[in-house]
């Protein structure tokens, strides 16, 4: 997972406002961002295999950046 030119476009709104955020990209300077993932289910897995729960459900968001799971112990 690599910053993307967008990624660069994104953070320099808030902190290099009126700079050209394709300079920091090509220079690949290194800039705070978060990779979300929904793919939780190895852990899930192990909490129903292992620890007891009964079944989960992994729920996410139309912009697939978000996303919540249910985990239930019956």
């Amino acid at each position: 997972m690599e910053p993307t030119l967008e990624h660069y476009v994104r953070w320099g709104k808030y902190r290099a406002p009126g700079k050209n955020p394709k300079t920091f990209y090509e220079a690949k300077r290194s800039i705070h961002l978060h990779f979300y993932t929904n793919s939780n289910a190895e852990l899930l897995t192990y909490a129903v295999e292992k620890l007891g729960f009964s079944w989960f459900n992994i729920r996410r968001t139309a912009n697939h950046k978000d996303f919540y799971f249910v985990l239930v112990k019956a």
